[in-house]
């Protein structure tokens, strides 16, 4: 798994469905008590789905649930810091290449400037 934090800054980990589901919770408890909208939370099988997303059932989907979205396609879990990746063995070229675009897009990220120029 290839985590990729709000600046781009990238960590190749071991994680299980378990660790996964754990760093979404441990997400979802910093939120206000207050819900903005009523979303279904993330369940263990939407992990499980990301783990088999490459078989030819699947087909490619986006899953909102509470503090994450998940792209079967790309096989990445989206939460509001962290963008979690599942990356093949052997798949060292995309690697750099994700690292790389990873760093390229995390100015991307800051705070939209009001009364600003548009590009």
């Amino acid at each position: 798994m290839l985590e990729f934090g709000s600046r781009g800054n990238s960590t190749l980990k071991e994680m299980n469905r378990l660790d996964v589901l754990r760093m979404k919770q441990k997400a979802a408890e910093s939120q206000s008590s207050t819900p903005v909208c009523d979303v279904q939370p993330v369940h263990a099988r939407d992990i499980r789905r990301m783990e088999n997303a490459l078989s030819s059932s699947n087909e490619p989907s986006i899953v909102v649930r509470m503090q994450a979205m998940f792209f079967n396609q790309l096989r990445a879990i989206v939460l509001r810091d962290v963008c979690l990746m599942y990356v093949p063995d052997g798949a060292d070229s995309l690697l750099s290449m994700l690292k790389h675009y990873f760093m390229l897009n995390a100015g991307d990220a800051g705070p939209p400037s009001i009364g600003g120029t548009a590009k």
